[in-house]
């Protein structure tokens, strides 16, 4: 009997000490954040808020996001609020079919070139709210402002990267995230023209992990990115990030950042 008190006890002190590490790490950081998870070849972004409002891009390929987003969302959340998919391919949508068995999806935002794609379809049905995205959109969401749109002129139908949900973050009118999916040169190129004169960015995600094919001298120069992320994961196949484009981000970011060294990387915002 005296073992079984003692077994509850160790126990109750256990989950007590569980629920301050928990609380710790929920507000550990008072104010916005970005954080970029480790998800093998893919990459997902969580943008949070000090009230636990919650803005996803992408999900990855593995289970790392629904693993390790629980620890910037307090218990009794059970909804994401404002969930972006950039393009269907599998590094950057597989881990939704993870977290929608603990979180709803409340608004799902998806680059218009991909309306009758089966990828889309499913994750429609998880969701409460569902629009696709073509002309440029402002969407405020969690005291943010996400500027949405998609590229038309270098398009390639025959290829998903190309037609990539562009994002542009903004946070009290300060341009705080750059996130273009996987597009390539031809692409970069093409948003030059769209994205905005004379505005310093913050964070700079860089374009399909870091290759080769993206990630531009004329892109990054424009840019001129505080911080640079660039998402790709531990050994993966396809060896990114590729040593040019390293070296073109490191020319033109202050700091870097990896997803194959660090994880996760928490960012945090300020006005």
């Amino acid at each position: 009997m005296k073992k079984q008190i003692q077994t509850i006890i160790i126990f109750i002190i256990f989950i007590f000490f569980c629920f301050v590490i928990r609380f710790y790490n929920l507000n550990k950081y008072s104010h916005p954040i970005i954080v970029f998870f480790n998800t093998s070849e893919g990459e997902s972004i969580l943008i949070r808020n000090s009230e636990f409002c919650s803005i996803l891009i992408d999900a990855g390929i593995d289970y790392e996001l629904t693993d390790n987003i629980y620890k910037f969302l307090p218990f009794y959340k059970k909804n994401i609020d404002y969930v972006f998919l950039s393009h269907p391919h599998k590094d950057h949508y597989q881990g939704f079919f993870s977290l929608t068995n603990k979180y709803t999806i409340s608004n799902f935002f998806y680059s218009h070139y991909f309306e009758n794609h089966e990828i889309i379809n499913q994750l429609k049905s998880f969701s409460l709210d569902s629009r696709s995205i073509m002309e440029e959109k402002n969407i405020h969401a969690c005291g943010f402002t996400i500027k949405a749109y998609t590229l038309n002129k270098s398009v390639k139908k025959d290829d998903i990267n190309t037609q990539s949900l562009i994002l542009e973050v903004y946070y009290d009118s300060h341009w705080i995230l750059l996130s273009a999916g996987d597009i390539y040169i031809d692409q970069e190129l093409e948003l030059l023209n769209k994205l905005p004169q004379k505005q310093a960015l913050y964070i700079y995600k860089s374009s399909h992990h870091g290759s080769k094919t993206s990630n531009s001298e004329i892109l990054l120069s424009y840019l001129k990115p505080k911080i640079s992320v660039i998402t790709s994961g531990f050994k993966n196949r396809f060896h990114h990030p590729h040593l040019e484009s390293l070296n073109t981000i490191k020319k033109h970011s202050n700091v870097i950042y990896r997803t194959d060294i660090q994880n996760p990387i928490i960012i945090p915002v300020s006005n």
